[in-house]
Order: C-alpha cells, then structure tokens, then sequence
C-alpha cells in the first residue's frame, strides 16, 4: 500500500481526488458533495418509481465506493422525500434499508419534507434562548459596545445564516423569532415590555 504521508502527497487532497469521481456513478442521480458529505437528489413523479430507481442506482454508488475502497458511514446516512402538504404522505417506502427523516441538516441549515422551515426556526429560536439566557448573565458586568458585540456573536449569526432561503416565511413563524430578538435587545438596555424598541434598534443598527 502506498504511504501517502511518506510520499509527501496530501491525503486529503487524494481523498479529494476519489471523491470527485462519484457523480460519475450514476447518470441519473445529481449529487451535491461538500468535503466529505456527499448529497443525492432525484424527482419522480410517483413514488414506485422513486423507489426502483433510488434502490437501482443507489447500488451503482455503492459499487463505486467498494471500487476505490472508500466506506460509507451508514449510521449518518439517511434520506427524506420532499412533497407538496397537500399530496396524500408517501409510506412504505424501502430504500436500501436506510432510515428516512422527516428533517435534515444541510450546510448548517435545517430543511423538512415539505419546505415550510418550521425545523429551521424552531432551531434558530431554541439558540436565541440559550444565548439570552447568557446575555441576561453578563450584562450586568459588560458596557453597552461589549454587549453590542456580544449580540452580533451571539445572536445575529442565527439570525443572518441562509436567511435568504428561510426568510421568506409566513409571518406568523417570523414573528416568533422577532420576539425572540426583541427580548434580546430589551435584556441588553434592561427596557421593559411595554418600552418602545424602534429608536434604540436604529441607534445601534441591529
């Protein structure tokens, strides 16, 4: 076996080099790979199809990996179908016996099987609570320009990440992360609930 430390050649550069190969596997799949996360997507119209595809050309990567001696870690595999609310639910659907979610994380961002990003801001507003929680401890100890940066640390990076995706949401699910970050900035300047946020938000930018 070639040492590749040894020979001064990159092994993750050659890992690259392997992995690159695999949307050559299946000309029917389109892949997305990211470092060593590959993502697979397909579009049927029925769920049969779907099925017998998948399982047929799922087998061809499979073969590809067996070939270039490269393992897949099938405890973090899993796949989800995404479908229109008002379809009837897909059941009974066997793929490789790989488990389905109905949720997945993808580049830091959650989406569900039917787009609504309810996971996604069900996960940005759990964050924002966390890190309230840490503002409300340390405001007391901090000036208002180390709180401001805290916030842009702790707090905004939820806010700002794929928000061009997510964002566009119905404004009932948005307003939930808008009292969040309400409560944030409130906790910062000690306001109360009933204080008016308008000036002090445009004063700081937020």
């Amino acid at each position: 076996m070639l040492n590749l430390v040894s020979s001064g050649i990159n092994p993750w550069t050659t890992f690259i080099l392997y992995i690159n190969d695999l949307a050559n596997s299946s000309d029917v799949l389109s892949f997305r790979l990211f470092a060593d996360d590959a993502n697979i997507f397909y579009a049927a119209k029925t769920s049969n199809d779907l099925e017998a595809v998948m399982n047929s050309e799922l087998q061809k990567v499979l073969n590809y990996c067996n070939l270039k001696k490269l393992s897949i870690n099938m405890r973090k595999t899993n796949f989800m179908i995404i479908t229109s609310p008002r379809k009837p639910a897909i059941h009974n659907i066997n793929i490789l016996n790989i488990e389905r979610k109905t949720s997945i994380k993808y580049l830091g961002i959650y989406l569900d099987e039917h787009l609504n990003w309810k996971t996604q801001i069900a996960h940005v507003q759990g964050k924002l609570t966390k890190n309230l929680g840490i503002l409300n401890q340390l405001r007391n100890y901090l000036n208002l320009n180390m709180l401001r940066h805290l916030y842009y640390t702790l707090i905004h990076p939820y806010l700002n990440y794929g928000a061009m995706c997510w964002g566009n949401n119905d404004q009932t699910n948005l307003n939930k992360i808008c009292t969040k970050q309400n409560k944030c900035i409130r906790s910062i300047f000690f306001w109360k609930k009933k204080d008016p946020l308008y000036q002090i938000i445009k004063s700081l930018k937020f």
